[in-house]
């Protein structure tokens, strides 16, 4: 078990390894998953819940990474989730290689 709480803005990031510490970096309890993969940090899911939003995404794995810049998603389940919470809020463009990229503030994120 490790966790890391990066901070671009004051230098205060840090990785603990063997714990964390849930009243200084957490705003709930963590949620525990069982990894899938002997060879990836994946795990399997079903139904996606947002808030009182559920769908079932058309995937039934994701794989996550401390070290991802790029996130990606297939395009029926990323407009299902844009639609229903981002649209018209979100300052969202597809790229020249068709990847979808939105801007988002601090404020935004935090919502």
């Amino acid at each position: 078990m490790f966790s890391m709480f990066v901070d671009m803005a004051h230098s205060n990031s840090k990785i603990q390894i063997g714990g964390y510490d849930l009243g200084k970096y957490a705003k709930s309890d963590l949620n525990w998953y069982k990894i899938s993969s002997p060879f990836f940090w994946q795990v399997d899911f079903g139904e996606v819940s947002l808030g009182d939003f559920k769908f079932t995404p058309s995937v039934s794995s994701i794989m996550a990474d401390t070290g991802t810049s790029l996130n990606m998603i297939p395009d029926a389940d990323y407009y299902s989730i844009y639609d229903t919470f981002f649209k018209g809020k979100l300052d969202c463009h597809v790229l020249p290689n068709t990847l979808t990229s939105c801007q988002c503030n601090d404020y935004q994120h935090e919502q």
